[in-house]
């Protein structure tokens, strides 16, 4: 019976080691090598952000942690940064001792007034030495992120014509040229301020003005065939602004100039706006003052010299008349004193 006991024991010690697990020393360490990796925007922690406007710092910062999760490694880390078109700068490597992270910037550089558009950075982190030794395996990890260039408006406005010479009466266009400065196509709006209001929101006229250049300002009529204009980044379109001359009799009233001909200085100012600027922050727009001289087509000199010759055609007919009519006074006197002689 007792051995009957003793080999009952026997058989329970051996089932119970059976489940113990088998533990290799060249492994009892732990795990192989481990890296973690996250990035974020330093500004919004999501996208990396980059203004390009003429003035901007043309930068952005991504934050980046990197951990080393095993509990016995000293690992040596490498760090590879791609961000394409966008200049980077950060660390190559970072070594960490087990359970320790290291948190490290990454400063990214846009090229000035870069086109708007989104780039993407990756970055990957390998482990390359585990407590002073090549790493047993490929540990490595990567994160990535979206870098935007953000879109700024910029424009600028020309006159093909800054002064204009029209005649009274016509109807004339002129020609602007439309500049997209900025780093993105935009929707541009177009307006002219004529008598104090832009696109006839107010046609108040000073007070001190002179008559006959109120009456002008009043006669004369803007109109702008398209009020909105699509340009490209980077490229020139060309729009108009068509004017009337006044028409009125007043036109005697006007000055006369080193032509002879009456005419008028009148100004007005044409207003380019960035729709996506007004759309997003303060309007970026520019003013073109244009100046339109109206003239009469008829000189001073021609009407003083039709005056002058209808004068002397006068004073000559007088003239012949005087020399005819004292002849023939003569010739009667003549006839009579002849017949009292007879």
């Amino acid at each position: 019976q007792s051995n009957m006991k003793a080999k009952i024991l026997v058989v329970v010690l051996l089932l119970f080691t059976s489940t113990l697990p088998i533990i290799d020393s060249s492994s009892a360490q732990s795990a192989a090598p481990e890296v973690n990796l996250e990035c974020h925007s330093l500004k919004n922690g999501s996208d990396v952000r980059i203004e390009v406007h003429p003035g901007a710092t043309l930068e952005g910062i991504a934050v980046c942690i990197v951990s080393n999760p095993t509990s016995q490694y000293r690992e040596k880390i490498s760090i590879d940064i791609q961000s394409g078109a966008i200049q980077s700068t950060g660390p190559s490597s970072i070594t960490l001792d087990p359970n320790s992270e290291e948190e490290f910037q990454i400063t990214l550089r846009a090229e000035p007034q870069m086109s708007q558009g989104s780039h993407v950075l990756r970055v990957n982190a390998t482990v390359e030495e585990v407590n002073g030794a090549d790493s047993p395996n490929d540990a490595e990890t990567s994160y990535s992120l979206i870098i935007n260039i953000l879109q700024f408006a910029a424009l600028n406005v020309e006159a093909v014509q800054p002064v204009a010479m029209i005649e009274a009466g016509s109807t004339y266009d002129l020609e602007y040229d439309l500049y997209n400065q900025g780093n993105q196509i935009d929707l541009f709006r177009l307006g002219i301020q004529a008598r104090g209001g832009f696109d006839g929101e107010n046609d108040s006229i000073p007070e001190d003005m002179e008559s006959w250049r109120y009456q002008a300002l009043l006669e004369m009529e803007l109109s702008l065939p398209a009020v909105r204009m699509e340009v490209n980044d980077g490229t020139a379109q060309k729009f108009k602004v068509s004017v009337h001359a006044p028409v009125s009799n007043i036109h005697d009233e006007w000055p006369i100039n080193s032509d002879g001909q009456h005419s008028i200085s009148v100004e007005f100012t044409v207003r380019v706006s960035s729709e996506f600027s007004c759309r997003y922050g303060a309007c970026v727009f520019m003013d073109v003052l244009q100046e339109v001289v109206f003239f009469q087509n008829q000189t001073i000199e021609s009407e003083e010299k039709n005056e002058l010759t209808t004068e002397s055609m006068s004073k000559e007919m007088v003239l012949y008349a005087g020399v005819g009519g004292g002849g023939f006074i003569l010739f009667i006197l003549c006839f009579s004193l002849i017949r009292k002689k007879k």
